[in-house]
């Protein structure tokens, strides 16, 4: 029964630089991953992809297009899904019930500045396979700590591999979920951001200013001096 299998959650926008067809090739050209995980690919706008792929204009509706024809070319509409998510508590539910089948999150980006999606995954204590190149490489290893899984967007079988790691450890996978919710919570939820501005604006107060001192006729006290 598919529906209990392990599900790999892709929620990037239909952009090139987000190499969702990069994940799906991955994901397709593995056997092992084709038999024991499911691929579910979020979507906005359209309740059935494979029937309403052509109402998605621009260039989200080429690469979903593509995408479409990839599956089929694999014979794959059994595994590989797509989903109508409209907002974050929608995806925060999706999450949870990813994490409830052992499942991971994933985003190959060929560049990420970032990578806030990964931390959103996290919160909801969901493992993320993430891009190497960029942000992810910055909170997705800490201090020698590992907190997922980082690949090269570039290589489909290191991809598979990463994926792999998460899909077959449940061990990783459990050991992972359990740490990373307090993680994010403690390094980079709202109010671990504003703490840290604090902390930074205390710390400059109590440095004496490297500025020389503004002269007092600048600030209405006296009158500036004659120049000769």
């Amino acid at each position: 029964n598919r529906v209990e299998k392990p599900v790999i959650v892709s929620s990037s926008r239909l952009e090139p630089k987000k190499n969702v067809a990069g994940l799906l090739k991955a994901f397709l050209n593995d056997k092992k991953l084709n038999e024991e995980a499911n691929l579910l690919i979020i979507v906005k706008g359209i309740s059935n992809a494979y029937k309403e792929y052509s109402k998605v204009p621009g260039e989200p509706g080429r690469i979903l297009k593509e995408l479409i024809e990839t599956v089929s070319a694999h014979k794959a509409r059994d595994r590989v899904f797509f989903m109508n998510i409209s907002n974050q508590k929608e995806l925060a539910a999706l999450y949870r019930v990813a994490v409830s089948k052992e499942g991971l999150f994933a985003m190959v980006s060929l560049y990420e500045p970032f990578g806030l999606a990964p931390l959103e995954a996290m919160a909801c204590g969901l493992p993320a396979v993430a891009t190497k190149n960029g942000g992810p490489s910055e909170f997705m290893i800490k201090s020698g700590v590992k907190y997922g899984i980082l690949v090269d967007p570039e290589d489909i079988i290191n991809i598979a591999e990463g994926l792999k790691k998460l899909i077959f450890d449940r061990r990783l996978n459990m050991e992972l979920s359990k740490k990373i919710v307090d993680y994010v919570k403690k390094d980079y939820s709202w109010g671990a951001t504003a703490r840290r501005y604090l902390e930074v604006i205390e710390e400059k107060k109590r440095c004496p200013s490297k500025l020389p001192e503004i002269p007092s006729f600048f600030l209405g006290k006296g009158e500036p001096p004659l120049l000769l």
